[in-house]
């Protein structure tokens, strides 16, 4: 059995333009990663990233919630870290 693992940040210690730093990770089969992905490209109609932090507009907001809205019914775990900058620099 292969294992994807799927992590990111947002706002990282080494940015000057925030109070806080955000991590998400999760893993899950290959097998289930793909299937995951299919289903965000139909509903998405693109396979390009979504980025919300760039979301201005309703223009799109159908799309990004049935996406959204998907990704969390799906059986899986994430692991979200919310980190103080000032805290960890220390």
């Amino acid at each position: 059995m292969n294992y994807t693992i799927y992590f990111d940040e947002s706002n990282k210690l080494d940015q000057q333009n925030g109070g806080y730093s955000y991590y998400g990770a999760f893993g899950t089969s290959e097998e289930q990663a793909n299937e995951i992905i299919r289903n965000v490209e139909q509903l998405s109609g693109s396979k390009s990233e979504m980025h919300f932090a760039k979301y201005n507009s309703d223009t799109y907001f159908g799309k990004y919630f049935k996406t959204l809205n998907y990704v969390i019914k799906q059986d899986i775990n994430i692991n979200i870290f919310i980190v103080n900058n000032e805290d960890a620099k220390k």
